[in-house]
């Protein structure tokens, strides 16, 4: 979500996990307490950073519909630096 202060995003990297399955399992289960809390009005940014095994998996084309299904459906989206050098620039 965009502050004053500048963007601020829920990053994936505090969680375990090597697979994207229960990468993406972990997110589900906490996201929508975190933005209901930090964002409940507004859009909020998730920084995706992923083991290589679930990078992997992702680029499946059935898991990236589902993630791309759940951001939408959760009022959030994947953050990446390159947006917050064109948004504050």
């Amino acid at each position: 979500m965009i502050t004053p202060y500048g963007h601020l995003t829920y990053c994936s990297n505090i969680h375990t996990g090597e697979d994207w399955q229960h990468h993406f399992g972990i997110l589900q289960e906490s996201i929508p307490a975190i933005k209901k809390s930090v964002s409940p009005q507004n859009p909020m940014g998730i920084g995706l950073r992923l083991a290589n095994q679930a990078s992997i998996d992702l680029s499946d084309p059935s898991n990236l519909l589902a993630l791309k299904k759940w951001l939408q459906e959760s009022d959030c989206y994947v953050y990446h630096e390159w947006l917050s050098l064109w948004w504050f620039s």
